[in-house]
């Protein structure tokens, strides 16, 4: 008589080629994330599409939610690479496709995100031998910060494009999932100047020079911070002022002037 298969070890096999997928394209997004901003970005995001897509989304349905949302976070990495490189103050102006861009790299995550899961699973207390409870925390926990990042993202590309109807739509969002939306520094000081409440924005320069990051990540250095003190002194028609900061980038940063 043959031997009957051992639908036990057919099934942990099958887990185990599971597992496999998910490492694999665990492997492939770390890969690709250290392409993001460069030549090959494409391709290497290509590859991690298709390995989240070969997920068996019933059985390891964790894995292939988390690790589908962090590739679109990756895709809008991508497209907001340049506002990452400069600490989110801009160096110079975004065109207006690259800026729509941003925005719907930002959307694809916020419409990919189930917040009504978010808002259950965070909204209680789990036990502390509930092990898949706790399992599901983390797992809203971590989508919940991708959809932080997104709308952060966002806020910055609506700022640039000076659409106040999505800044204003947008920032409401992100204060539902926020605790202190002050802790984000520079996302507060380019929003009031953007409104040119320039009262306000000096607030939060001042307190960027004092700092070093805050939940929006590091500050800008030292010498855009003083630069930008420039400028606002001049909105402000603080003649005195803007000659004092102007005086002080020179004296500070000789070999950047």
């Amino acid at each position: 008589k043959k031997a009957k298969p051992d639908k036990k070890n057919n099934s942990d096999e099958d887990s185990k080629e599971k597992s496999m997928q998910t490492k694999l394209a665990s492997w492939y997004l770390d890969e690709a994330k250290t392409k993001v901003g460069k030549d090959g970005f494409a391709d290497a995001a290509a590859q991690v599409e298709t390995a989240v897509g070969k997920i068996d989304a019933a059985s390891e349905k964790y894995s292939a939610v988390l690790l589908k949302t962090q590739y679109l976070q990756m895709l809008l990495s991508h497209e907001s690479n340049s506002f990452t490189a400069d600490k989110f103050i801009p160096s110079k102006a975004h065109g207006e496709d690259q800026l729509n861009k941003i925005v719907s790299a930002a959307d694809a995550i916020l419409s990919a995100i189930d917040t009504d899961k978010i808002k259950l699973s965070l909204g209680a207390n789990v036990a502390t031998d509930d092990k898949d409870g706790k399992r599901e925390r983390e797992h809203r926990e971590a989508l919940k910060g991708i959809l932080v990042d997104a709308l952060h993202r966002k806020l910055h590309a609506a700022i640039s494009a000076g659409n106040s109807s999505l800044v204003d739509e947008t920032w409401k969002e992100m204060e539902r999932w926020v605790v202190k939306m002050s802790k984000y520094a520079v996302l507060n000081y380019r929003r009031e100047v953007h409104s040119e409440r320039y009262g306000h924005a000096l607030k939060h320069l001042l307190a960027m020079l004092g700092g070093v990051k805050d939940s929006g990540g590091a500050f800008p250095s030292k010498f855009v911070l003083w630069k930008e003190l420039s400028s606002i002194c001049n909105k402000l028609g603080w003649k005195s002022w803007e000659d004092y900061a102007r005086i002080s980038l020179a004296s500070r940063f000789p070999g950047k002037m």
